[in-house]
């Protein structure tokens, strides 16, 4: 994670590990935290066929936002017609 101090506000910058045990079609992630707004992601809505994919993350906060792993939602396809 890093936070770097912008024009009243930060930028936070995250990379992201998605590990996965087998192929996955439509890898989909969103970011569910109360002072996340609007967020980049490097490759969204993907298919992974290698077991770890790292994912960047950068978005702009009144501050320094810590992630949980709750705050970090990622579904693949399998899930969505489940």
């Amino acid at each position: 994670m890093h936070c770097i101090e912008k024009d009243q506000s930060y930028e936070n910058a995250y990379t992201l590990k998605i590990a996965v045990k087998r192929p996955a079609f439509f890898v989909f992630i969103d970011i569910i935290h109360p002072k996340v707004g609007k967020f980049k992601l490097s490759h969204n809505g993907f298919v992974q066929t290698n077991p770890t994919t790292k994912v960047n993350l950068l978005f702009n906060a009144a501050e320094c936002i810590i992630l949980q792993n709750s705050n970090v939602i990622i579904k693949t396809m399998h899930q969505f017609i489940s």
